[in-house]
């Protein structure tokens, strides 16, 4: 069934490109060769069609989820930044840094499905684990 331009949102447009298709049942895994103007789109429509919670790291991790933000709001989007101080370091991370990374880790906790922007620096760094931040 063809889709007419007035009708069509860009979410079904996603959904009948071939291309995209096996990613709809991936279960676990990483996505890769995806265009850097598309990565947060490709991120929300994964978390659309899945249902579940996809986890996106970039370099930029702030500049990803402004775009992330862009497609699905910002009710269930989290950014888990990395920390701003040096690792062993005898001052915590900011304020900002550490409510932003515990907010990622709560909504993971909460179920549904989140869209979590990452840095791999943000990752490298301990955590709680997402049961004690619900």
């Amino acid at each position: 069934m063809p889709l007419t331009t007035e009708l069509a949102t860009l979410r079904s447009r996603l959904d009948h490109v071939h291309a995209l298709r096996d990613l709809r049942t991936l279960e676990r895994g990483t996505v890769g060769g995806v265009p850097a103007g598309a990565t947060a789109l490709i991120a929300w429509w994964v978390r659309e069609v899945t249902a579940k919670p996809v986890v996106l790291v970039g370099s930029n991790a702030e500049a990803l989820s402004s775009d992330a933000a862009l497609w699905g709001g910002t009710a269930s989007l989290g950014l888990f930044p990395a920390a701003d101080t040096p690792p062993f370091d005898r001052v915590p991370p900011s304020e900002e840094v550490t409510r932003r990374r515990l907010g990622a880790l709560a909504l993971l906790g909460a179920g549904g499905a989140p869209l979590i922007v990452a840095s791999p620096a943000g990752l490298l760094r301990p955590a709680l684990p997402v049961g004690l931040v619900r």
